[in-house]
């Protein structure tokens, strides 16, 4: 039993650095793709449109409500303890660290993974079900430029606009929380936010959601182009997926609290 249980943790360990590395080979093989503007080829642009739409603008209300409530809540509960710990002062950083560093770039990100993620795993792992990626290169058109590049930056560009959108959303909705609840005017809430955040502040947080994004999409790829010919494959890949992403979010997430 202990042998088995052995057996299946290196197995485990080496199917995920083997998912990883394809990944990060996605990434590095659309560079050249990107460094030749190939995303204003009439084709790949309109790929790239179709997948911002659909994973920004269609996101917008389900991240809305999200950020409405999270921040909310969230907002209201930090002003009550530093009241009652008579550190009124601190609301700012509190709110920073808080919304900016964790909540936003994991929110997001699960929201992206739920509704964008499995939808670009099930769109790729049926195209190479069906042979249409086959059929792409056969007629010698690079899926680097076609399929990777436009969803690549998509999903990059999707990230760190929602979470632009998020803070923004939630820093309103603790404001109507705070403002009904604590009797705190809107000069001295967005004073105590203001006084605190930095450049660095919303450069981590923007860097750290663009890494999310483009974890969320390469290994998206990465599992979507893995299918061989059985369609059974396809549920299997997609839960694989989904868990590859989730391990490696909680890493990265780890490794920003060493920055």
């Amino acid at each position: 039993m202990f042998y088995k249980f052995i057996y299946y943790l290196g197995k485990l360990f080496t199917e995920k650095i083997f998912t990883y590395l394809q990944a990060l080979n996605v990434l590095y093989s659309v560079i050249p793709s990107f460094l030749t503007f190939k995303i204003f080829n009439r084709a790949v642009f309109r790929v790239f449109v179709r997948q911002l739409y659909f994973t920004t603008v269609e996101s917008l209300s389900i991240v809305f409500a999200a950020a409405l409530i999270v921040g909310g809540v969230v907002v209201n509960y930090i002003l009550e303890l530093l009241i009652s710990l008579n550190s009124y002062g601190r609301i700012g950083e509190f709110i920073v660290t808080s919304v900016f560093y964790e909540l936003s770039p994991l929110i997001v990100t699960i929201i992206m993974l739920v509704r964008s993620s499995t939808a670009v795993i099930s769109e790729l792992s049926v195209m190479r079900f069906h042979g249409e990626i086959d059929t792409l290169f056969f007629f010698d058109i690079s899926i680097e430029d076609y399929v990777y590049l436009p969803r690549i930056l998509a999903f990059f560009i999707s990230s760190i606009v929602l979470n632009f959108y998020f803070i923004i959303v939630s820093l309103i909705g603790g404001y109507l929380f705070l403002g009904f609840f604590h009797e705190i005017n809107y000069e001295n809430y967005i004073y105590q936010i203001v006084n605190f955040l930095s450049f660095s502040d919303i450069f981590f947080t923007f860097l750290k959601s663009g890494i999310f994004g483009l974890i969320l999409i390469s290994i998206s790829i990465q599992k979507g182009m893995s299918v061989s010919r059985s369609i059974t494959e396809i549920p299997i890949n997609l839960i694989n997926g989904m868990m590859s992403i989730i391990i490696a979010i909680l890493i990265v997430d780890s490794l920003f609290y060493l920055l």
